[in-house]
């Protein structure tokens, strides 16, 4: 598994499935009614994302999220900055 800790990494973890899945954004777009630019701004890494749009993108993916605590949070703050 894949730790996700920034939007970043977030995105690197979606386009993968998503490519594994041999789907291009305007598919997934056009099959769940998701925004082709709200997938590419969410792969891409840009905060600010509704929660809503990061669940339809999973769901249309075949994934759900699992919170599990940190190991070791001291080492993400550069993402944040």
């Amino acid at each position: 598994m894949t730790p996700i800790t920034s939007p970043s990494s977030l995105g690197n973890v979606l386009q993968h499935y998503r490519k594994s899945l041999s789907l291009t954004q305007n598919s997934v777009s056009q099959q769940h009614y998701i925004r082709q630019a709200s997938i590419s701004s969410l792969e891409n890494g840009s905060p600010g994302m509704s929660i809503d749009t990061l669940f339809r993108l999973m769901t249309a993916l075949g994934l759900e999220m699992q919170l599990v605590p940190r190991k070791d949070s001291q080492n993400d703050k550069a993402a944040w900055e």
